[in-house]
């Protein structure tokens, strides 16, 4: 991915973890990044129990991986949903093994909507074992012919925003946070720009506000949420800002001065993107000095964005992180008045 990280960077827990600390980052949330247990892309694999038996890999080598900083390093198990009844089990098998949350599979055309019945006990069982789901950036895009050109990639770019979304807006619009009112989803590396006009969107639909809306009143179709859009997203939804900018989320937002919706602090969490080519990686105490500079931040938004909502979602210890947290503070100071 980054010629100048090395390769070892994505499986050397001691090197990461070194490369980590040179940027202030005291704990880290692991986002699959190409798994190495497949043929070809898993996810598209015709056959569910290779794809299934990938996943289950991974996980025990990301079990191995994390146990070089247990309490620093907190894993993303990957679950396939193919079977309800094995999800369920693997669900089992993540909580059992101490990973930090569970990954949202790819939606494919022709597979389940995330609101059917039938996946239920899967959303029951996430919901029991505590752990947070995570949408990762694109997932579930097509793979068209495998062009690898310039306009491929950028089409890939262009449609990524559209693919990341689509686990948030099934789980809202098919009534999944109702039912299972203790679940959080977690969109990381999705990019920030649409969700505000999405949100609105949806908001004014449920609102009755729009020709959508007429069009369902046409078919003879009820709603099958209870709430508003925009208040499924304040109680069960975060994001990882990934990688972080003052450009990818609005400060009036997070301070909460935005007309229309927008991600607050009491959502957003700080992303390296290490080792992606986009990385802010060797900038971020840039990029932190930036937002932290900002007159409209204040000290507990600083707190939320960078350190205590990744805590609270995926469960870390902030006993077990202080005294590092401590030992790197004393050599990174970011931000205007010798913020720490």
């Amino acid at each position: 991915m980054r010629p100048d990280f090395g390769e070892d960077a994505q499986w050397d827990a001691e090197r990461r973890m070194a490369a980590m600390e040179s940027q202030g980052v005291v704990a880290e949330v692991l986002i699959p990044n190409g798994l190495p247990f497949e043929e070809g892309r898993a996810d598209f694999a015709p056959d569910p129990e290779l794809v299934r038996a990938g996943y289950r890999a991974y996980n025990r080598w990301l079990v191995d991986f994390c146990s070089a900083a247990p309490t620093r390093m907190c894993g993303q198990g990957k679950v396939f949903f193919g079977s309800t009844e094995q999800a369920v089990d693997d669900i089992h098998e993540v909580v059992e093994q101490g990973l930090g949350g569970i990954m949202m599979p790819p939606l494919h055309l022709g597979g389940r909507y995330f609101f059917e019945p039938e996946l239920d006990p899967v959303w029951r069982a996430v919901e029991d074992s505590g752990l947070p789901l995570t949408q990762h950036g694109g997932t579930g895009a097509p793979e068209y012919n495998g062009l690898r050109t310039f306009e491929a990639f950028m089409v890939r770019a262009a449609e990524h925003s559209f693919f990341s979304g689509r686990s948030l807006w099934q789980m809202i619009l098919g009534g999944v946070f109702d039912r299972f009112p203790g679940l959080r989803l977690v969109l990381v590396e999705t990019e920030a720009w649409w969700s505000g006009p999405m949100i609105d969107r949806l908001d004014r639909r449920a609102a009755r506000g729009d020709d959508w809306s007429d069009f369902v009143d046409a078919m003879g179709l009820s709603i099958s949420h209870e709430r508003l859009p925009s208040v499924y997203w304040r109680s069960n939804c975060y994001a990882g800002i990934s990688p972080f900018t003052v450009s990818q989320v609005s400060i009036d937002g997070l301070v909460g001065r935005s007309e229309g919706f927008a991600i607050t602090a009491d959502q957003a969490m700080i992303g390296v993107d290490y080792p992606h080519p986009e990385s802010i990686f060797g900038k971020t105490d840039e990029k932190i000095a930036e937002f932290v500079s900002d007159a409209r931040v204040s000290d507990e938004i600083v707190h939320k964005v960078l350190y205590q909502n990744a805590l609270d979602v995926y469960g870390l210890d902030e006993d077990e992180l202080a005294p590092h947290a401590a030992q790197l503070s004393k050599s990174l100071t970011v931000g205007g008045g010798g913020r720490r």
